[in-house]
C-alpha cells in the first residue's frame, strides 16, 4: 500500500472517529436522562477502537494519534459531566431559580474535581507522539496544553499555548487559553 493511500485511509478512520464523537456532543445537549448520557459514553470505544485501525496502517502519521489523544481526554471531559450530573442528581430535578445558581456551582465543583483527578497520560502520549511525528501541527499542542491546564499543570500548558502561538500567531483557541 502507497504513502498516499495509508494516509487518506487514516484520514477516513479519524474522520469517522471524530463524526461518533460529534454525533455524542449533539446528542448529549439534547437528553435530559443519565441513563441516555451512559448509553451514549458507548460510543467511546469505537472511536477509539476506529484510531486504533488508523495508527496500525500508518504508525508514523501524525493525524491518528492526535485524534486518539483528543477522544481520550474528550472522554475523561464527559466523564466527569456525568459523575457531576449523577452526584447533583437531586438537585437538579429540584431546580427552582432560588437554587439554580448554587446547583450550577456545585455541579461545576464535582466537575473541576473529578478531572482534576483523572489521568490523561495515555491521552499525552498520544499528542505527544503525533508531535513528534509533526511538531507543526497546532492542534496537538493545542490539546495537550488544554488537558496540562485541566489538571493545574499550567506552566507546561503555556508552553504548549505559545508553541501554538508560534506556529500559527493568529489562532484564537491558543490566545484565549493562554490568558
Amino acid at each position: 500500500m502507497t504513502n498516499i493511500i495509508k494516509k487518506f485511509l487514516v484520514w477516513c478512520y479519524t474522520l469517522r472517529a471524530m463524526l461518533i464523537l460529534r454525533e455524542k456532543k449533539f446528542e448529549l445537549d439534547h437528553i435530559k436522562s443519565i441513563r441516555q448520557q451512559e448509553k451514549l459514553m458507548l460510543k467511546y470505544p469505537k472511536a477509539i477502537n476506529l484510531c486504533d485501525k488508523a495508527i496500525k496502517i500508518a504508525p508514523n502519521f501524525y493525524m491518528g494519534w492526535n485524534a486518539k489523544g483528543f477522544i481520550l481526554s474528550d472522554k475523561i471531559y464527559d466523564l466527569a459531566s456525568l459523575k457531576a450530573d449523577k452526584t447533583n442528581k437531586q438537585r437538579w430535578k429540584n431546580l427552582t431559580e432560588k437554587n439554580m445558581w448554587e446547583t450550577y456551582d456545585k455541579n461545576q465543583e464535582i466537575y473541576i474535581k473529578y478531572v482534576k483527578k483523572s489521568s490523561f497520560k495515555e491521552a499525552s502520549l498520544c499528542y505527544d507522539m503525533a508531535i513528534k511525528l509533526n511538531p507543526s501541527d497546532e492542534s496537538s499542542w493545542l490539546h495537550k496544553g488544554n488537558d496540562l491546564e485541566a489538571v493545574g499543570k499550567f506552566k507546561e500548558a503555556l508552553i504548549c499555548f505559545n508553541k501554538v502561538l508560534e506556529l500559527s500567531p493568529e489562532y484564537g483557541l491558543a490566545k484565549r487559553q493562554k490568558k
